[in-house]
């Protein structure tokens, strides 16, 4: 009986631990969508916080990733940042 019930637990917890690996996880939201620019962004003149800066960022928002290619694994980072010139 015992031989029996580790023959099926092993392959129930093998699939399980698959199965809860291939879930993407996320730690954070996204914090703008790429492309989509707010009205409030574009009529912005200066930065509240430094009056004399020449530029603002407005977002920055990075996602990494695995890929396989022709050498194997690979970490691929995208990353999204958004700038706003306030002065020539």
């Amino acid at each position: 009986m015992k031989h029996s019930l580790l023959h099926w637990l092993l392959p129930a917890c093998v699939a399980s631990l698959c199965l809860l690996l291939s879930h993407p996880l996320t730690a954070q939201q996204e914090p703008m969508k790429f492309g989509k620019v707010e009205m409030a962004e574009l009529d912005m003149q200066s930065y509240a916080r430094d009056t004399a800066a020449e530029a603002a960022v407005l977002g920055d928002y990075g996602q990494p990733y695995f890929k396989y290619g022709t050498d194997g694994f690979e970490i691929v980072h995208e990353r999204h940042v958004r700038i706003k010139i306030l002065k020539k």
